[in-house]
């Protein structure tokens, strides 16, 4: 079986052109690119919409802030995941990633779960740690995560995803750790109509389980009028799928995290393709899986090498695809714009031990043949039972028209084929939320 996945990074539309001193820029002033991100905002839900239509299961967006350079955009892929959930009825719809050091974990346990209860379920939840200074130092000083510390902003990561998981499966809970104590143990809450809930023995917590009672304390009235505080409280809503939605985190080519991802039981999903790496990077997940007992957040056991259509469990390689034939695209634009964007990206990670980038990420360009033999090599690489073809669409200096039109091209002549190979691919469910 074949799923078919889309990933959105939000480039800019600008046209992009090479400066004297050889940096790429996107063409335009500021203004100019306020425009474009305007546009993008719409452009990424219609770009969902016609992602369903076209038979893709799966809808990905990244979170990334503050970008005059043009190479990505997605700053709040939550609430674009809503806008997207009422406009479609069966693409399944995740992040890549929600960046849990810029987020307070409550606030973002509540809106992935009214993204889950919107969608009917679609939700598939995905989380990072973040790697660029101008976006977690703005937004991680709140929280006390820093780009500069990896072991601390490691700690608040896990910190982060553990109350996001109670929050969701728990009825009614308590936390204590290093960056959080939920609720603080200050918050005063005498209020009657909360003793009175929970006096109720058919509620399911107690009230000494949700509230301290306190002394009167001179106050006339009000949730003050006694030293009471609150010990517990509830988080609405709980998302549709139980336990919780599916986890997933985005990678490059970080093995431990790799192994720490699937002790956990989250998906993965490789925002490069390197064919010398495919094959170890599927084996080690795997290994690491079957090593820790296959740990699944429903717990139903083994899953299929590579990918599990069935329970939607494993790793993705996702790769940028532009077709050039049949008189559409242009090579010469499709790598100005890989040279944006990886240009972009060196900038924030040292350069390797030869001088040269960082990573190296082959992106596949070519006749309609040349990208079915490409990406069905990844499939054999990765020695894949089930296959999920991710794909990136666009770039830099992209239009949406000329988007609309790869779109098309590659669900038209390359999805049919690459079904065949692969032994068909699932169903699309019917949807569970009529608008």
């Amino acid at each position: 079986m074949i799923e078919f996945l889309t990933v959105e990074n939000g480039p800019t539309d600008l046209p992009i052109r090479l400066t004297a001193n050889g940096v790429t820029v996107p063409k335009g002033d500021l203004g100019a690119m306020h425009a474009s991100r305007q546009r993008a905002v719409v452009n990424q839900v219609r770009k969902a919409i016609l992602a369903e239509q076209l038979g893709f299961h799966y809808f990905f967006m990244t979170e990334h802030h503050f970008q005059p350079e043009g190479a990505e955009f997605s700053p709040n892929p939550l609430l674009m995941s809503a806008a997207i959930a009422t406009r479609t009825r069966r693409l399944r719809i995740g992040q890549l990633a929600n960046i849990l050091p810029w987020h307070h974990p409550v606030r973002l346990a509540e809106q992935a779960a009214m993204v889950d209860v919107l969608s009917g379920g679609r939700l598939e939840f995905g989380v990072g740690r973040g790697a660029q200074p101008r976006e977690t130092e703005v937004f991680g000083q709140v929280y006390g995560s820093t780009a500069g510390d990896e072991m601390r902003s490691r700690a608040y990561y896990d910190e982060c995803l553990e109350i996001i998981i109670k929050a969701w499966t728990e009825p009614s809970f308590s936390y204590q750790g290093q960056f959080y104590t939920i609720p603080p143990t200050w918050t005063p809450h005498h209020h009657p109509m909360t003793i009175e809930y929970f006096s109720q023995p058919e509620v399911g917590r107690r009230v000494e389980d949700v509230l301290q009672l306190g002394e009167p304390t001179g106050v006339p009235s009000g949730i003050r009028s006694h030293a009471t505080r609150l010990k517990e409280l509830s988080v609405f809503p709980q998302p549709l799928q139980k336990p919780h939605p599916q986890l997933w985190q985005p990678n490059v080519r970080n093995m431990s995290s790799l192994r720490r991802s699937a002790r956990a039981g989250i998906n993965v999903i490789f925002l490069t393709i390197e064919p010398d790496r495919v094959r170890e990077e599927v084996e080690a997940y795997h290994q690491e899986a079957e090593k820790s007992g296959f740990p699944d957040y429903r717990q139903r056991g083994a899953f299929r090498y590579g990918w599990d259509s069935e329970r939607k469990r494993g790793v993705v390689h996702a790769a940028e695809v532009y077709i050039v034939d049949h008189g559409i695209g242009s090579r010469e634009q499709f790598e100005l714009a890989g040279q944006h964007l990886w240009g972009y990206l060196g900038g924030f990670a040292p350069p390797s031990a030869t001088g040269g980038p960082p990573v190296h990420r082959p992106r596949l360009c070519g006749s309609v043949q040349q990208l079915v033999d490409e990406i069905m090599r990844v499939k054999e690489i990765g020695q894949y039972d089930d296959f999920p073809c991710g794909v990136l669409f666009g770039g830099p200096g992209c239009t949406w028209e000329e988007e609309q039109e790869q779109m098309h091209a590659f669900a038209d002549e390359i999805m049919p084929v690459l079904a065949r190979e692969c032994g068909g691919t699932p169903e699309l469910p019917a949807p569970e939320v009529e608008w």
